[in-house]
């Protein structure tokens, strides 16, 4: 059976800062767990499908410094074909809730690109106890962490429960159907799984043939929770796919993103360049960072783009806007809407790097003083490279970065700097430890943090 190698690193977690309050308001939650024991006030355990102990810990830290979780199963055998199958991931959040997947080298065959067994854990945080419960399995369908959202009931504190929801492509519909997408719901409830075929919203989604074919691409890269029942399927380069999970008959609709000012050679790789999130209160909020021209761009536009010309290409027309060195950042938001539409995108702030000023806070010099310009007398980003922005979901103008040094030495050492893209500041900056070569899904905003301790106090 093959394995998968597992980087030194992840299993060696850092130490944090004290967070300034006990339960943060939210946290930047690494997406790769590490695999260590650890225990303290967030530690939960539960049993794999396997009959392992599975024990989960959380550290966390105020943005931008990077709050993980360790994962740890006694017993078992880390580094050998009796361990784990990479690490496990954090698939999605929401409220006090925070979903994991959690892969091992061994057990029956229980899904395609690996021969182990595939637990997802739902984990709850709460001023009583803590708790962790393992999901029953939804196979032989296989399911991408991605492809997965959660939505409390009764309150983010989920006192109802909750429903955790997977979308994907139903590769046995037929052609031209209105209910092309497979939609699976666990009720915590009713501790089952069953599954609905969502009808597609076509006047929001598909004027034509091509349209049609073009919407059946919608490839997710992350599910976040819009507010009340409705979760939002992320495609970071044709849109958000909205739907009511709580609804008697799920419908889904598409809300096109704003039309790229990125070239298509980013097409496979979005993340490098855009986030969307939302508040939790049927607000959307999207990034673009725009780098300098690229003799491979292409930026025809898609027929999914909100505000798509009608031309045939808009590079003439963009081209006084594009970024001669650095980047550009972009914000745009729509809501509060309704499930029936009815809103548009709105641009918030734009902010060109070569603008933004960083802070006269002396901790940012301290800990990286390679930011200091010797030629203009201050410090700046010039010497970073940064790219993969994300977003809070508490604060529509802070875009938080990851970054590492042009020409550094050290594969291993990157940063997250918070940039306020309103005032075009350096908020603060934080190291973390760079475990693959690719900042896209390095982390995403979580509020689990904040029910640790009564909220009505």
């Amino acid at each position: 059976m093959p394995r998968l190698v597992i980087p030194a690193g992840s299993f060696s977690p850092p130490t944090l800062p004290a967070p300034s309050r006990p339960n943060p308001a939210w946290v930047l939650l690494d997406k790769q767990a590490y695999i260590a024991d650890g225990e303290n006030a967030t530690t939960a355990k539960a049993r794999s499908s396997g009959g392992d102990t599975v024990k989960v810990t959380f550290c966390v830290a105020d943005p931008p410094s990077l709050s993980h979780l360790c994962v740890h199963c006694p017993g078992l055998e880390d580094r050998t074909e009796k361990g784990f199958f990479g690490e496990p991931v954090v698939a999605c959040a929401a409220g006090a809730f925070v979903v994991l997947e959690v892969a091992f080298n061994f057990g029956p065959r229980n899904f395609s690109y690996h021969g182990g067994i595939r637990d997802y854990f739902v984990y709850k945080a709460s001023p009583v106890k803590p708790c962790l419960s393992r999901l029953p399995d939804l196979f032989p369908h296989d399911i991408r962490p991605c492809e997965i959202g959660i939505v409390p009931l009764g309150g983010g504190d989920g006192r109802y429960g909750f429903v955790v929801a997977a979308l994907h492509l139903d590769l046995d519909a037929e052609e031209g159907t209105r209910r092309p997408f497979v939609l699976h719901l666990f009720s915590s409830r009713s501790e089952q799984w069953r599954t609905v075929a969502p009808l597609l919203d076509t006047y929001s989604c598909c004027h034509d043939h091509n349209d049609y074919k073009v919407f059946l691409s919608h490839k997710a890269s992350k599910v976040v929770a819009v507010g009340g029942g409705v979760l939002g399927w992320v495609d970071l380069w044709r849109g958000v796919l909205l739907c009511d999970v709580l609804a008697d008959d799920p419908v889904l609709r598409l809300v096109a993103l704003p039309k790229p000012t990125v070239g298509r050679i980013w097409k496979n790789n979005p993340g490098i360049v855009r986030d969307v999130t939302s508040d939790g209160d049927n607000v959307l909020t999207f990034v673009e960072v725009q780098f300098p021209w690229s003799p491979h761009d292409d930026l025809r536009p898609s027929k999914f783009d909100s505000s798509a010309s009608d031309s045939d290409s808009d590079s003439d027309s963009n081209s006084s806007s594009r970024v001669s060195h650095g980047w550009r950042a972009t914000t745009w938001k729509m809501g509060p809407f309704s499930s029936h539409g009815g809103r548009c995108w709105v641009k918030g702030c734009a902010v060109d790097s070569a603008d933004i000023r960083v802070t006269d806070d002396p901790t940012c010099f301290q800990q990286l003083p390679e930011l200091w310009d010797a030629e203009a007398g201050k410090l700046t980003l010039k010497d970073l490279d940064c790219s993969a922005p994300v977003l809070s979901a508490h604060d529509d103008g802070i875009v938080y970065m990851m970054s590492e040094l042009k020409n550094n030495a050290d594969e291993g050492e990157a940063w997250v700097l918070a940039f306020d893209v309103r005032r075009g500041t350096v908020k603060a900056l934080a190291p973390f430890s760079k475990r693959t070569y690719s900042f896209v899904n390095t982390c995403i905003p979580c509020s689990f943090s904040s029910y640790y301790f009564d909220r009505k106090h």
